[in-house]
């Protein structure tokens, strides 16, 4: 399993986390449903699958902290659990407090009445706990739902004094378009995607436009995480659908930098280099006070390193100074690791049979450590028989994730692999243990 920050669900993504580059379906008001289509630093693991990150984006009506963010996390049966929250076969209930007033009973007819059916039909438990009865009665629910909101927009969309019901019902629109669109409904991801597009076009910086663009980024999120590796179509459509969001309504910040910041990672971990580089460029230009925009720049670096010159400097154990200047006219091997990693012990063996294969080839390896506690260090060395020298910065400040190497980098994973050329020149910043023999027969050659 990949671990990337750790991100929550009904959907909340948190950092616990204008456009130099741009991309062909990356623009406009973010409204055209993808061609062909009907969150710290984390430990990789050896898997060739990239799922993404495990994140929750929660309603664009729901208040959120600093760097949070939500979409609909699909279970077992394709859609999510939100509108069943209580154990099946019991009513749903409000309990009064103290001497409050009872909740007065909306005029039959009215859109009060509307709105409360609609809000009834999502809290009320399900009569089954069959999962087919169960998609079932989640499919007549919403689509129940969709009606009532329809008829109350049409009763309130032009009507001033009418704006908060106006939006409870855009909400609830969304929420159900999604969750049919997420139990395989076609028609549902046309509809919110139409939704969405006049919710923009009638007012593109009104609360219901926000909620509507939410509602995509939900949309594409959800579905990309459903398939293992991710969908690339989808993929690309959450990067594009959360850049629109970020872009359109800077006032919601706190959510949308998270979002895309979100976005740029799963591209990032699924070979959408692209993307990812235009999403953190976006967050970089748009949003430069935000904690995420520090970290996009060293991984907007990183990421253009390959075929650039580069030179790695920094202590050895006891303070000597190591770079990887003093190693030109070979290739470089660059480790990035650290001894309480376990997929980095799985690949010691590759790693250390490669270094025998190659040293009389003209390839060197180095290390850079990513312990919090150089003192590990040694020791493990000389257990595993690591012969190749290592950076580690003992500095307190500097250990960890807060290696210097690593932060001007944006290095969020490890272990992570680089090769260097004869000419100080970076091959990849993202070789695979499994790909490593075959890379540097190539180099030595």
């Amino acid at each position: 399993m990949v671990l990337c920050f750790p991100w929550s669900r009904a959907v909340c993504l948190s950092l616990a986390l204008s456009v130099l580059v741009t991309l062909a379906g990356c623009g406009g008001s973010g409204t055209t449903p993808p061609t062909g289509q009907t969150a710290g630093p984390r430990t990789a693991s050896t898997s060739t699958a990239t799922p993404l990150p495990t994140t929750s984006i929660t309603s664009a009506n729901t208040a959120t902290g600093a760097g949070t963010a939500t979409a609909g996390t699909a279970d077992d049966d394709g859609d999510n659990d939100e509108m069943f929250a209580d154990k099946p076969g019991e009513p749903a209930t409000v309990e009064a407090e103290g001497d409050l007033e009872p909740v007065a009973v909306p005029e039959a007819g009215s859109v009060e009445a509307a709105l409360q059916e609609m809000t009834t039909l999502r809290l009320t438990p399900p009569k089954s706990e069959n999962v087919d009865e169960l998609k079932a009665e989640r499919k007549a629910r919403n689509a129940k739902i969709v009606l009532l909101a329809q008829d109350v927009i049409t009763r309130t969309h032009d009507a001033a004094d009418k704006d908060r019901l106006f939006n409870a019902a855009v909400h609830h629109l969304m929420e159900a378009r999604v969750q049919l669109a997420l139990a395989g409904d076609k028609e549902a991801i046309d509809g919110l995607y139409g939704d969405a597009g006049a919710l923009f076009k009638r007012n593109p910086k009104s609360k219901a436009a926000a909620e509507g663009a939410y509602a995509l980024v939900n949309l594409a999120y959800s579905q990309a995480r459903q398939t293992t590796p991710p969908d690339p179509h989808w993929l690309q459509e959450f990067a594009r659908q959360a850049k629109h969001y970020a872009l359109s309504f800077p006032a919601e910040e706190l959510k949308a930098v998270p979002l895309l910041f979100t976005a740029a990672r799963s591209c990032e971990l699924n070979n959408l280099t692209e993307q990812a580089v235009d999403c953190y460029t976006t967050i970089q230009q748009s949003f430069p006070r935000s904690p995420f925009a520090t970290r996009a720049v060293g991984i907007s670096r990183r990421l253009a390193l390959p075929g650039q010159i580069v030179s790695l400097t920094g202590p050895k154990l006891g303070g000597e100074m190591l770079t990887t200047d003093d190693l030109l006219g070979q290739t470089v091997v660059v480790v990035f690791w650290s001894t309480e990693t376990q997929s980095f012990r799985e690949i010691l063996p590759t790693l250390l049979q490669a270094q025998a294969k190659y040293a009389k080839s003209g390839v060197s390896f180095v290390g850079v450590n990513f312990d919090v506690d150089p003192s590990k260090v040694n020791p493990f060395l000389i257990e595993q028989k690591i012969g190749w020298p290592q950076i580690v910065f003992e500095k307190e400040t500097q250990r960890g994730w807060n290696n210097p190497i690593a932060t001007f980098y944006g290095i969020m994973d490890i272990p992570t692999i680089w090769v260097i050329d004869a000419q100080g020149q970076v091959v990849s910043t993202t070789v695979a243990a499994s790909e490593l023999d075959s890379l540097l027969e190539r180099q030595a050659k």
